[in-house]
């Protein structure tokens, strides 16, 4: 009889459960922190995976660390595909092909010299050359360039030295 009561109160306690419903050694659903990133699931939007800062870059109420969408830069592509994920550029520019978008290329033409100190940032010219001194690179440089339309008329002597034109009639 003793064992049978002692089985009975054992019983008891172990199914006790506090006012929420829930047994004594589980907290309510409202408490519970899955992550561990101290954010409790219920107002957690990742709950999931751990991100405390709770960075929601795209507004969709979904965590950057758990995003499966996420377009950080509101281009209307997600970061997986975007060259340039902190940059809007929905073009995709990427003048060099290097895999880094112009928007956020610091070497866009992929000369190995940055365009904030590039002579010509939009044509390769790794040399620099500047013959006449002017800030612009020869490979720019209308002005150095003898024929610039590739017409075999030199510049001075070309009736429209910007448009290909070797019969050096007047086009419109």
């Amino acid at each position: 009889m003793k064992a049978l009561l002692l089985f009975v109160l054992i019983f008891t306690l172990a199914a006790c459960s506090n006012d929420s419903g829930f047994p004594l050694d589980e907290p309510p659903p409202e408490a519970v922190d899955s992550d561990g990133d101290g954010r409790r699931d219920l107002i957690d939007n990742c709950p999931a995976v751990a991100n405390p800062d709770q960075a929601d870059s795209d507004g969709d109420g979904i965590g950057d660390a758990c995003d499966e969408d996420l377009d950080s830069d509101g281009d209307g592509l997600n970061n997986l595909i975007d060259n340039c994920p902190l940059v809007a550029n929905p073009d995709q520019l990427d003048s060099d092909n290097d895999g880094i978008g112009d928007a956020c290329d610091s070497d866009r033409d992929g000369d190995g010299v940055t365009d904030d100190v590039d002579n010509c940032p939009a044509i390769p010219n790794s040399d620099q050359t500047d013959s006449d001194g002017d800030g612009i690179g020869d490979v720019c440089d209308i002005d150095n360039r003898p024929d610039n339309d590739s017409d075999f008329n030199i510049n001075s002597q070309d009736n429209c030295p910007l448009i290909y034109n070797p019969d050096q009639k007047r086009h419109r």
